[in-house]
């Protein structure tokens, strides 16, 4: 039998302590507290710790209870809470950097809310207090309409790849990377991308919008202070290069201005990820990377739906009990 605490223990090895540990803090009216917080989770989609989710696991939910005492001071917490969830001794919880911090009580190394995402913690912040004051919708479910993006004078791209066969949470982690190199590099060429979503179905689809739909022509080249004597060799590489204006002095820096070749979004991110690696199980599919504007194309993408649905209740019909989840 292990014990608690006795060496680094896998998450096979977890389960039974956890259960023990619980079984030991929870009677039935604490247990029935559990429930009424992972229905409110599951309601405003924050429940579950799969890459997919990034949310909060049943165990949290028994540490919260535990530590909290029921599902009612629980939310007063969440509503109450400005930072970090952190639930812990200080000389546990001060060696992790997470949006949530809850040291779990069979292992003091390990921080049980590491999967826990900063969209998630806030949208539980504040659903917390919608309930509360009595805010919460009756019923969070997709009109079926679709909205138009169009009005909004920005650019969208869907970029999609090939979904390989392999897990959620081997999965996920790399197409986060895959959408964040792709936001890196249209950063990067100033294409200014303000929104995103990310949707996995039969394949991989990636939406970004952005201000710019191809790299400005214009680039204005940021010197160093002129204070600082790095402005005189500033100077001296840009006085006799082929430039638009420059070099100039806006307050206390020094500037040129440089035309560029103009690049579409598309050929901008196909460059720019030849030199990124985004995941052993989905880089061989960037050479066959499809890039569309689903409105001009008129093609469909679940990244799209998402995109125009963004609210914070994550649409699904809502169990008929969730409403009267409230301790007295």
């Amino acid at each position: 039998r292990m014990d608690q605490g006795e060496k680094k223990l896998s998450s096979v090895d977890r389960t039974p302590l956890h259960t023990e540990y619980v079984k030991s803090k929870l009677n039935l009216e604490g247990k029935d507290e559990v429930r009424k917080l992972k229905l409110f989770m599951k309601y405003i989609g924050v429940y579950g710790a799969d890459a997919r989710i990034s949310g909060f696991s049943g165990y949290i939910c028994e540490l919260l209870i535990i530590n909290m005492g029921d599902f009612h001071r629980t939310i007063e917490a969440f509503a109450a809470m400005r930072g970090k969830l952190v639930i812990g001794d200080p000389e546990n919880t001060e060696s992790f950097d997470s949006p949530a911090i809850v040291i779990d009580p069979t292992d003091k190394t390990r921080n049980a809310a590491a999967a826990i995402s900063v969209e998630n913690l806030s949208r539980m912040k504040l659903c917390s207090r919608l309930y509360l004051n009595g805010k919460m919708p009756e019923y969070v479910q997709s009109n079926g309409q679709r909205k138009d993006a169009k009005d909004r004078g920005t650019n969208l791209r869907v970029f999609r790849i090939k979904k390989p066969d392999i897990m959620d949470d081997i999965l996920y982690p790399q197409v986060m990377r895959f959408k964040n190199a792709i936001w890196e590099i249209m950063e990067r060429n100033d294409l200014r991308p303000v929104s995103w979503e990310v949707c996995v179905k039969d394949h991989i689809d990636v939406i970004i919008e952005s201000e710019n739909k191809a790299v400005p022509a214009l680039k204005i080249h940021q010197g160093p202070p002129v204070d600082e004597p790095s402005s005189l060799d500033f100077y001296n590489k840009w006085i006799n290069m082929k430039i638009s204006r420059g070099p100039y002095i806006l307050g206390d820096r020094i500037y040129v201005d440089l035309i560029r070749q103009q690049k579409s979004i598309g050929d901008v991110v196909r460059e720019g990820l030849k030199k990124v690696n985004i995941g052993k199980n989905i880089d061989d599919q960037k050479e066959a990377m499809e890039i569309f504007d689903p409105y001009d194309t008129g093609k469909d993408s679940c990244a799209l739906d998402l995109f125009l649905s963004k609210f914070i209740f994550r649409a699904h019909p809502p169990e008929k009990t969730s409403r009267n989840t409230r301790s007295s």
